[in-house]
């Protein structure tokens, strides 16, 4: 969430000598979430697997657009490929009704905002026992 809203308010970070900080926050984070770049301020991850459709720029460059995006990862019926081992997810709707479909991505999508706690409490633990 961080990382979005550091490049959709880029100006404003500068503009108040805030980008260094937001910058340093992001790389502090993924420390701890994803695979850190060598270089300061350069961050990737892989998600997915390779032999999926959805792949690694660099293993297919072609561009998707996106509505070739929407068709290739949620239009498919069958089961989705890049599964999350424990996600935690947007739940069920206004009925209390949840269904695990690739085209359901309002409900199925992981949710950022619940597990933060946890993450934040191992960073902590984590800088505590280094």
């Amino acid at each position: 969430m961080l990382s979005w809203s550091t490049l959709e308010f880029q100006a404003q970070l500068k503009d108040n000598n805030q980008l260094p900080y937001a910058l340093e926050a992001i790389n502090w984070g993924t420390d701890y979430l994803i695979k850190a770049h060598p270089e300061p301020h350069v961050l990737y991850g892989q998600v997915g697997d390779e032999e999926l459709p959805f792949v690694s720029i660099k293993v297919n460059p072609a561009p998707v657009s996106c509505k070739g995006g929407y068709d290739l990862c949620y239009g498919d019926d069958a089961p989705n490929p890049n599964l999350l081992e424990g996600a935690v997810v947007n739940g069920p709707d206004e009925n209390d009704i949840y269904s695990d479909l690739r085209s359901n991505y309002e409900q199925a999508a992981p949710a950022a905002v619940t597990p933060a706690p946890l993450v934040g409490i191992l960073a902590k633990l984590a800088l505590t026992f280094k």
